[in-house]
């Protein structure tokens, strides 16, 4: 075996990145003992990867359904050899093809049904910030975005974030009902609703708050205002549906408010 085939079959590094790009360890040492040596007889290559025979057979065999090695026909003689390294380039921008095509797929499976659930928990203000954007993100087009709310605390924790995310989500074409317990902050809220895209309801003066609670046809949202800042998402649909027909019921008992 040559000096060279051993530099390189010893050299973590290049195995590391060849794992790195999906090959198994087993793979990454052929591939290299076939860049290394140019190819030859699979004996040849499996005495330079130091891997068993039976094994090198299997694995080449793998190798070539990657289109990473072929055999050559040399006279009477057979050889297996490598393709260009530039070839792992090209199977890199396949994959990435194919998991674009299966992403949505993905993310579907990823938003669980029937009696599944998640539930994701989130510890201080600057983590829950992307669960708001996420909340947006994902509703779809006419369905419902329900929110019962301390307006003065969730606003007050940044009300730059708070008042732009409120108008972006007011620009949406969903379908925003908010219940809100009442303070100043709230009124002024109201008085904007048309800025918002929103249906607003007042809580009983008596009702205090101190968590935001957003329900979407992908989530519920519990979000605790006062410290220690926390946050839970529930993905669940029977979980979700109760939510629902909770807020709807809350919702059809309250007043609704006209301006002055």
């Amino acid at each position: 075996m040559s000096k060279k085939s051993d530099k390189i079959i010893s050299n973590i590094e290049i195995l590391k990145s060849l794992e790195d790009f999906g090959l198994n360890e087993t793979e990454s040492k052929i591939y290299a003992a076939l860049l290394s040596t140019g190819g030859g007889s699979v004996s040849t290559i499996a005495e330079a990867a130091h891997i068993k025979r039976t094994t090198t057979y299997s694995t080449l065999d793998g190798l070539i359904k990657q289109g990473l090695a072929r055999f050559d026909e040399f006279g009477f003689k057979r050889k297996i050899v490598p393709e260009d390294p530039q070839r792992l380039k090209v199977i890199l921008e396949q994959k990435q093809i194919k998991l674009t095509k299966t992403l949505p797929t993905l993310e579907s499976m990823y938003n669980l049904k029937g009696n599944e659930s998640f539930i994701k928990y989130y510890k201080g203000f600057e983590a829950v910030k992307p669960i708001y954007e996420k909340l947006i993100q994902d509703i779809g087009p006419n369905e419902e975005y329900f929110v019962l709310s301390n307006q003065k605390m969730w606003h007050e924790r940044d009300p730059i974030f708070f008042e732009d995310f409120s108008v972006r989500r007011g620009r949406l074409p969903i379908k925003i009902k908010i219940i809100l317990e009442q303070n100043d902050t709230s009124q002024r809220y109201f008085e904007r609703r048309k800025l918002y895209n929103a249906e607003i309801r007042f809580l009983p003066k008596d009702v205090k708050l101190e968590t935001n609670l957003v329900i979407t046809p992908q989530r519920t949202l519990i979000h605790q205002l006062v410290h220690p800042i926390v946050a839970l998402i529930v993905e669940n649909n029977s979980f979700i549906k109760m939510h629902q027909e909770m807020f709807r019921i809350m919702w059809n008992s309250l007043p609704k408010e006209e301006d002055e």
